[in-house]
């Protein structure tokens, strides 16, 4: 009987490290904010259905991390990116999914921000919180950004001599 409850409380920690945030559905967590997969991979769908280029799950992943503190910075000084601009921006698609909308609203508030206002977000990122899926990448705060990595039980091939 000791040895199953063992095991169970083995896989259940195994199963919180294989999905990285401890939910199954979660692709990022920023300052408690969460970031499901599921709604990653809708936008991701979308993206690839209408746009000329897909964007990855991963890429997608790293701009809702960094709309926060982009939105906050431009907030901060006076600017606001509406729902309307956002719905204006993705107006071919019939019922956008949430985070594509999100994905807008980003893109038309990069084209709002002015150098300080960049490195004002970069400061923001640095001290937030974020916590990152393992499949989409870490958090380097030096960069401000989701970096993919090679976990380290994935060795590279040596080239033969």
């Amino acid at each position: 009987m000791k040895t199953r409850r063992l095991i169970a409380a083995a896989l259940a920690a195994a199963a919180l490290v294989l999905t990285g945030c401890g939910r199954a559905d979660t692709a990022a967590v920023v300052d408690g904010q969460v970031i499901t997969e599921s709604g990653v991979l809708a936008a991701s769908e979308q993206v690839a259905e209408y746009a000329t280029q897909p964007l990855p799950p991963a890429d997608i992943v790293n701009r809702l991390v960094v709309l926060p503190a982009v939105l906050e910075v431009l907030e901060d000084r006076g600017v606001t990116i509406s729902d309307a601009a956002a719905r204006s921006a993705v107006s071919g698609i019939n019922d956008p999914a949430p985070y594509l909308l999100d994905l807008a609203r980003l893109d038309l508030a990069i084209g709002q921000m002015t150098q300080e206002d960049m490195q004002n977000a970069i400061g923001l990122l640095q001290e937030a919180e974020v916590e990152v899926n393992p499949r989409y990448g870490t958090f380097d705060p030096e960069q401000a950004a989701v970096v993919a990595t090679q976990p380290d039980w994935i060795v590279g091939a040596t080239p033969s001599q």
